[in-house]
């Protein structure tokens, strides 16, 4: 998954061709200062659709609370025009790709969005009289989204941000199992080493102790938290 990972949604034009399945509209808008107080600037997409070509395309972000959701198709076109960011989704035949379209098609789905990061240097600020934060000077895109609820405010676009990176971590729980490995071989051999300290009478077996207290006592925290994460929908 992509790190520094934002979203902006636009309310625009949005068409849906169930003949052809075919998803249509614009997902950003040059120029205006948007909710987020950003400006996306004519060109900012241009090099990152020079190299992508085309984007995955999902249903309301799903690959924000779940890493393995599928995309509901790609990108036929994606390109800048006067208006800003352009895009044209082939709808796979699934329930998913389905119901997307049949929801566009019903105007249930009124908004585009666009998932991105900000590369190197491309951004700079605007200063303050001019209302805007951000002029994005160049943005890699990497997936586009009918969506049902415009993220309109800061507050959203930074519960995204969390829910994306919270999904990144459930999706590395592997990590947190090999660490509890590793936490269980040190008590072993901390246990071994008091033994021998005891048998020994060499004076160190206070350090020893201590030390297996704090790998117990942080054991036990890491633990409680997998446990927590693993409630979590």
């Amino acid at each position: 998954m992509p790190s520094k990972i934002e979203i902006k949604t636009y309310r625009a034009e949005l068409k849906a061709d169930s003949a052809k399945r075919q998803i249509a509209g614009h997902c950003s808008i040059f120029g205006n200062v948007d909710s987020y107080g950003d400006v996306v600037m004519p060109g900012a997409f241009a090099k990152s659709i020079a190299e992508r070509g085309s984007v995955a395309a999902f249903f309301n972000h799903e690959w924000v609370s779940n890493p393995a959701a599928s995309p509901i198709g790609h990108t036929s076109l994606l390109a800048e025009d006067s208006i800003g960011l352009e895009y044209v989704i082939d709808v796979a035949p699934t329930e998913k790709g389905d119901e997307t379209l049949a929801l566009v098609e019903h105007g249930t789905i009124k908004a585009s969005s666009f998932g991105f990061n900000i590369a190197q240097g491309g951004s700079e600020r605007i200063p303050r009289d001019e209302e805007g934060k951000r002029r994005l000077l160049e943005i890699d895109i990497f997936e586009v989204s009918p969506v049902v609820w415009p993220a309109n405010t800061q507050a959203d676009a930074e519960l995204v941000k969390a829910r994306a990176l919270f999904g990144e971590a459930k999706a590395n729980l592997e990590n947190l199992g090999y660490a509890l490995q590793l936490l269980a071989r040190a008590r072993e051999i901390i246990t071994a080493a008091i033994e021998v300290s005891v048998a020994e009478s060499d004076g160190w077996v206070a350090d020893v102790e201590a030390t297996d207290e704090a790998i117990t006592a942080f054991d036990a925290e890491l633990s409680a938290f997998l446990d927590w994460v693993l409630t979590v929908e």
